[in-house]
């Protein structure tokens, strides 16, 4: 995945995020190996990577912390991908592992809402991370018609304000015409 800013923004600040995930896929979903994750900005470039261990149960990151793993934890770029069934939920729970540490994400789930994409109005449910305050948040909104992949996402800085942005212009995969049944929104 990679996200930066482009036309007017960049003008102001340059930014550029990387991030990569590998692993394997079961019955239980999404498996992460390894994450990586290259931030470039204006002041340099940071580079950060954990690695999943899933022998010994813990997660070693590249500045070499280790921490224990919580079963079904992903990365932050697999927690796009991978959410918990939602019918019948008003939250969901999920372990996430950044370049830093794993933390225990809290996502309220909102009526479903019609955003405009240059692929048109795509119908998605909303997520929102719920945060104290003075902590950033996040928010995904997952189209049902495209099996729940993200195809917004809002990052929200410690002050509340939006600090970027990302929204799909394109979806190239194969997917069964069937929507998720793990969804009654």
């Amino acid at each position: 995945s990679v996200t930066e800013t482009v036309g007017l923004a960049k003008l102001l600040k340059t930014y550029k995020l990387t991030q990569y995930s590998s692993g394997s896929y079961s019955r239980l979903g999404l498996q992460p190996e390894h994450f990586f994750e290259e931030r470039t900005e204006s002041v340099g470039t940071q580079r950060d990577s954990l690695e999943f261990d899933y022998a010994s149960q813990r997660v070693r990151f590249s500045h070499g912390g280790v921490a224990e793993l919580p079963p079904d934890t992903q990365d932050m770029l697999s927690i796009l991908y991978q959410f918990p069934p939602l019918a019948h939920a008003r939250t969901v729970a999920i372990f996430v592992g950044n370049s830093r540490k794993i933390e225990r994400y809290e996502f309220e789930i909102a009526d479903s809402e019609n955003i405009h994409t240059t692929m048109g109005e795509l119908r998605a449910v909303h997520l929102r991370k719920l945060h104290k305050p003075n902590e950033e948040g996040l928010e995904i909104w997952l189209a049902l018609e495209y099996r729940l992949f993200p195809v917004k996402m809002r990052i929200i800085d410690r002050n509340g304000e939006i600090a970027g942005e990302s929204i799909v212009t394109d979806i190239r995969a194969e997917f069964e015409e069937e929507m998720r049944q793990d969804v009654n929104y």
